[in-house]
Formats: structure tokens, C-alpha cells, sequence
């Protein structure tokens, strides 16, 4: 079908772009005839992606209700139905994790349909691509998970080592076929939807939680399959749990790869991205890593990309038309769009369906672990140290007998009022299924590790009033700004990136470059996130020797919440304790 388009394509010009009731369209010919409506039929792709276990319009972390989740999600797909009996609904991977909701479940493993799996089937997903932390609990776990599923479970480039073929957990593609009544005819379209996930896992997850699998090449993955299948179908619609990559910003190379599959494959109609939690479509543009319009309309080569931010707090939308010329419907275009959750009403039905699962997240959250001797906060984490950091960084430090720890603010709204500590507390502060390494490593690489953490505040400079990050503007995350205790040191952020650590002692003495440490990291951390072991000069051909692993010294009881939780059982009463060990220098006060 596709090689009947490109002659379709080359007689009726070259891809242009135009405006269509105020709303931008990529489209497939230059010139199109003047046909009567009833030759055009719109089919329409709704897309979520990084839905992180919200189902209720719930926010576990503070708590009180949210505008995210399935249940607000659900209310716009079935308006979105309503409107056109045309549609596709798909998901763009990470659903397995992220809420105490999906940890309780991981924990208690007696269900039949998991949780998260039930609702999508209750709300007609079509298909559904994993994404990275749908193996934080493992393949064992994922593979029995996504065995509920009533859909195609996709990810091409995912592939059992042993065999050298697709792991048998997923498919590479699935092929829907939409039948329309257009003009009294019926009328058959058939929409390849392939799935893609980033193949970065091996820099985050433990080995043993994807044991068997590699992570292949996004771009090579989906133009094999595209050569195989674009005869067959007529329209391609990739949905890939990466975003878009933008040089100058990738830390991990092949993290992301949206814009080089989009470069590669002309012929896809439209990419769902995911991933990087972003909100794309014809209404935003994707910028540089020097702020200028890289990718007008999110568009890139002629091929439309939407993204639907996280959580559920967006659905995305893109109409795909298709326009008859003689006896055959050709894809002609595709608009993008993404529909916010703020302000609409949650689906009844699903509600009901998830509220038993929530009540037990709920009860599970209110269990007393211990108690605060006083109120420990984290609001201002990032600019100075606190005592719900120190806590973290001493629970490490205690389970691994580590010289040294390193810790970042996950949740910078946190706190644990003075009194009884709940498991919610614990959930609030520290939101990820991390395990805990220590690892060995001389003075030389403390130095590059903080000077790599320091690189998260931009320079201050003459004039300057406040001190700033790059967190304000998302290019370094939060979460990948490490505090580390143990050691002493300030944080000069009049000097450029690279110079910023001054007085770095141990025990009040000058670290020395070939002075010996260990240092409690988590896995995330360990396996390559944030980049710090690779501003250690590690990589996987050469790590440093590890003395602690929580996941074999404790099993699944060694994450790094469940050690906070252990801790806080053990000793009874936690004191929020600062040592200040770390401070920001701006040079305002530097003596000439």
C-alpha cells in the first residue's frame, strides 16, 4: 500500500504544511482535490503514557485528590468516543510503578488481573508499549502482570538473549483494523501500531531485574519492521516509551530516540512519545539545548509526535485522516492535540472498580511505623542541608556501614510531622523502588562526583539576587542533584562548572586524590543515572569493587524505602538531626 502512496505522493507533490481551523496539520500532498465529506474519514489515536499507578484522582504523596489518573482519563476517552466512533486508544508504557498503590500490589502478589492491568482493560486499551520501570520488580513479575492484559503488550526491541528472538512476554506490532460506514460503504483501514522501549534500561535497573533480555536499537528495530509491513497497511503508528532527543542534553546515548526514528522512517503517520513526561503536540514546539525552535509543531520529518506529560493528568489526541482519491482511503494528515484532566469529573464506574485496591492502599499508607520527636522538613533541600536528607543519607550509611552517602530530594513537599510516623511518610519522602549499593572509590573521584552534583545550580553572577538551579527549568532534574554526608565541603557557584568544590575534608582533614572511600549510592545512581559514574570514569567494562548489596543481603526488603521504614521500627523515635556539612558559597561575601 505504501509504495502505491509514495507514487500517490510524488503526482501530488511533496509534504507540506498547513492551517486548518486554527489548528496545525502535517500533511501528506501538497495538493488535494475538492471532495464532498463524505470522502474523508478521520480515525482518532488517543494516547496516555507514564501513568505511574494513579487510577483515582489521588495524590498519595501529600495526600488529598489530584487531577491525574485513569478514572479522570476515562471520562474524556469515552467522550472522545463519543464523538468519534473511530478511535484507538494506546499507552506509551510505565504504568507498573510510581504510587504506594502499585508498591502494595508488588508486594502483595495473590491477584489474579493486577490492578493496574484491570483498568486498562476495563477501558478498551488497544495496546500498550512497556517502558523502563515496568522491570523494577523483575521479569517474573512483569511477565504474570502483563498476562491479564486484554490487549497486545508491545516492545519490539526487547529480546530474550538465549533464543536471539522477541522476548515471548510481548509482541513487536500489533495490526488494527478500523471498519468505517462512510456514504453508506463500509469502509476497512488498517493502522500498524508498533511498540518501542528505550533501550537505556541496562543504565538504570539491576541486572537481575531484566536477566535474559537486551534492549536493541530503537531506530534499526522499527525500520525493519516498517520495510516488512508498510505494503500491508495503511497508516504506521509508532509508540515509543522514549522522548525526543535534543543534542547537548542526553546524558545516556540512546535513551531517546523519537526524532531519529521520525528521521529514519518517513512513513510513519504519527509517534506517541513517552518517557520524558513531556506534553507535545502541534501547539508546542520542541527547542534546542540553546532555547531556539529546534522541531516546529512537534513535528519532525513530516511526521506528527505527541506527548501526553505523565500521570494522567493529559490525554493526548491525534486525528488521523484519510482521504479517498478513486477506489482507496490514503492517509493524508494528522493533527495533534493533547486534552488536560484539570477540572474533569473522574468516570464513576471505574472508580468503583478501583476504590477497593485504593482503601488498601490507603489503610497500608495509615500503619504506625514510629515516632518524630519533632517536625523534619525538606522544602528547601536543594539550597541547603536538612534533616530528612541527613535521614536518608544516615539510614544508607547505617545498613551499609558506608564512610560515605549520597542522597537526592525526591519530594521536595515531604514532611514528617512530630508524632506518629506512618508508612504514608515514609511513601512521601522517598517515591522510588531503589536498592542500595557501596562501592569503593579514592578522593580524586569524591571531587568529580560533587563537582558533577554542583553542576545543578547555574552561576552566580554580579546582580544576582537568589541563588538558582536548573531544576527550575528541568535540564538537571531534582532528583539528580546528590547531596553526600560524611565528608565536609561548600559549593562555590561563582565559579564555573567544574570548579565549584572548595574545602573537601574527612573528618576535618584535606581529602587527598588517592584517599580511600566507600560510598553508599543507590541503584539508579550505581547502574548509571544522573551520570555520575560516568563523571567517575566508570562504565560497564570497568565499575568500581562493590563491599554492600542491599538486594542480597535483604531480597525485596532491601530497597531503600523499606530500609527507611526498618530503620525508623528499629530505633522507635527518629530526631531530626543537621549536621551542615555542605554549604553554598555565592561570593558575595568573598574577601578581595
Amino acid at each position: 500500500m505504501y509504495k502505491s502512496m509514495r507514487i500517490f505522493r510524488t503526482i501530488t507533490a511533496a509534504i507540506m504544511t498547513v492551517f486548518i481551523l486554527g489548528s496545525f496539520t502535517i500533511s501528506r500532498a501538497a495538493t488535494q482535490p475538492d471532495l464532498p465529506p463524505q470522502s474523508l474519514l478521520k480515525i482518532s489515536v488517543l494516547a496516555t503514557s507514564d501513568i505511574h499507578g494513579h487510577i483515582i484522582d489521588w495524590n498519595y504523596l501529600i495526600p488529598k485528590t489530584d487531577d491525574v489518573g485513569l478514572a479522570k482519563i476515562y471520562t474524556l476517552v469515552k467522550r472522545e468516543r463519543q464523538a468519534n466512533p473511530y478511535t484507538i486508544l494506546v499507552d506509551a508504557g510505565d504504568m507498573l510503578q510510581g504510587t504506594p498503590l502499585t508498591t502494595y500490589y508488588a508486594k502483595s502478589t495473590n491477584w489474579k488481573v493486577h490492578p493496574m492491568v484491570q483498568m486498562y482493560n476495563f477501558m478498551g486499551y488497544d495496546a500498550l508499549t512497556l517502558g523502563n520501570h515496568e522491570f523494577n520488580y523483575g521479569t517474573q513479575y512483569l511477565a504474570k502482570a502483563i498476562a491479564g492484559a486484554n490487549f497486545p503488550v508491545l516492545s519490539a526491541n526487547t529480546y530474550d538473549i538465549k533464543t536471539g528472538k522477541i522476548w515471548p512476554a510481548v509482541k513487536p506490532y500489533t495490526i488494527k483494523q478500523v471498519e468505517a460506514n462512510v456514504d453508506n460503504k463500509k469502509v476497512k483501514i488498517k493502522i500498524a501500531i508498533i511498540g518501542v522501549t528505550t533501550k537505556a534500561i541496562p543504565n538504570w535497573e539491576n541486572e537481575q531485574n531484566y536477566a535474559g533480555l537486551e534492549f536493541r536499537d530503537q531506530v534499526e528495530t522499527v525500520k525493519a519492521i516498517v520495510e516488512k509491513i508498510k505494503d500491508k497497511v495503511d497508516a504506521i503508528v509508532v509508540v515509543s516509551h522514549s522522548g525526543v532527543e535534543i543534542e547537548g542534553q542526553e546524558s545516556i546515548p540512546g535513551e531517546n530516540q523519537v526524532a531519529a526514528i521520525a528521521q529514519a522512517c518517513p512513513e510513519i503517520s504519527l509517534i506517541v512519545s513517552g518517557h520524558k513526561h513531556q506534553v507535545l503536540d502541534n501547539n508546542t514546539v520542541i527547542k534546542d539545548a540553546n532555547k531556539q525552535v529546534l522541531y516546529g509543531h512537534s513535528a519532525i520529518n513530516g511526521v506528527a509526535i505527541v506527548s501526553p506529560g505523565r500521570w494522567g493528568n493529559y490525554l493526548a489526541k491525534a486525528d488521523l485522516t484519510f482521504t479517498k482519491f478513486g477506489n482507496r482511503y490514503w492517509f493524508t494528515n494528522a493533527t495533534t492535540s493533547n486534552i488536560p484532566t484539570v477540572g474533569v469529573a473522574p468516570d464513576r464506574e471505574l472508580s468503583n472498580i478501583a476504590w477497593p485496591y485504593h482503601d488498601a492502599t490507603l489503610q497500608y499508607l495509615n500503619s504506625t511505623i514510629g515516632k518524630a520527636a519533632e517536625t523534619f522538613n525538606s522544602d528547601k533541600a536543594t539550597v541547603q542541608d536538612t534533616a530528612m536528607i541527613d535521614l536518608v543519607n544516615d539510614v544508607q550509611r547505617y545498613y551499609t556501614k558506608a564512610d560515605l552517602s549520597a542522597a537526592a530530594m525526591f519530594n521536595p513537599k515531604a514532611v514528617i510531622k512530630a508524632g506518629p510516623v506512618k508508612l504514608q511518610d515514609i511513601s512521601s519522602l522517598y517515591l522510588y523502588e531503589n536498592f542500595l549499593y557501596a562501592v569503593k572509590i579514592n578522593g580524586a573521584q569524591l571531587k568529580q562526583y560533587l563537582e558533577h552534583a554542583a553542576r545543578y545550580y547555574k552561576q552566580f553572577k554580579p546582580g544576582d539576587i537568589a541563588v538558582g538551579t536548573n531544576g527550575q527549568d528541568g535540564s538537571i532534574s531534582d532528583y539528580n542533584y546528590d547531596m553526600i554526608q560524611g565528608v565536609k565541603y561548600t559549593i562555590d557557584i561563582s565559579q564555573p562548572i567544574g570548579s565549584r568544590i572548595k574545602n573537601l575534608t574527612y573528618k576535618d582533614t584535606p581529602v587527598k586524590e588517592n584517599d580511600v572511600f566507600s560510598l553508599a549510592l543507590n541503584d539508579y545512581r550505581f547502574n548509571g543515572g544522573g551520570g555520575y559514574m560516568a563523571a567517575m570514569g566508570f562504565d560497564k567494562g570497568h565499575m568500581p569493587e562493590v563491599t554492600f548489596d542491599s538486594q542480597k543481603a535483604f531480597g525485596d526488603e532491601g530497597q531503600v524505602r523499606e530500609l527507611l521504614i526498618r530503620y525508623v521500627k528499629e530505633k522507635g523515635t527518629i530526631n531530626p538531626v543537621v549536621d551542615n556539612n555542605w554549604s553554598i558559597d555565592t561570593g558575595t561575601q568573598r574577601k578581595n
